[in-house]
């Protein structure tokens, strides 16, 4: 079966082609990237955001949506991570149950988003 599906907003749209539960899965590993594109500071929110790829000096690759609204100064260096770093497993968060870091540019590392620690590191 092959379908095409297009997000809410209207701004990304994508064929996919498999079997009901395959295409379920494609569709939410889709939503998950390109569904949600609105950054928030917990007081005003915009949907001017755009993709940012980078890799820190241990070769990791980050995807980040990062808010570009110059009206809105409080949200332009809002970041949110999504979906990266999948593990041996194959989960997307394998770390730590799938907590949310951000990267801390000053500190060179990345930061907890609930608590601000640092992350440590897991031994292989």
């Amino acid at each position: 079966m092959k379908i095409g599906y297009k997000t809410s907003d209207g701004r990304f749209s994508a064929e996919f082609e498999g079997t009901e539960v395959e295409l379920v899965q494609q569709i939410a590993r889709f939503e998950e990237i390109f569904g949600n594109n609105v950054c928030s500071n917990g007081k005003e929110s915009s949907d001017k955001t755009i993709f940012v790829t980078r890799t820190d000096k241990e070769e990791n690759l980050y995807l980040e949506l990062v808010c570009i609204d110059e009206s809105k100064p409080a949200l332009r260096f809002a970041k949110r991570r999504f979906g990266q770093n999948k593990g041996k497993d194959g989960k997307i968060f394998p770390r730590d149950g799938g907590k949310w870091y951000k990267w801390d540019k000053e500190k060179q590392v990345e930061v907890d988003i609930v608590t601000g620690k640092p992350a440590e590191k897991k031994s292989e």
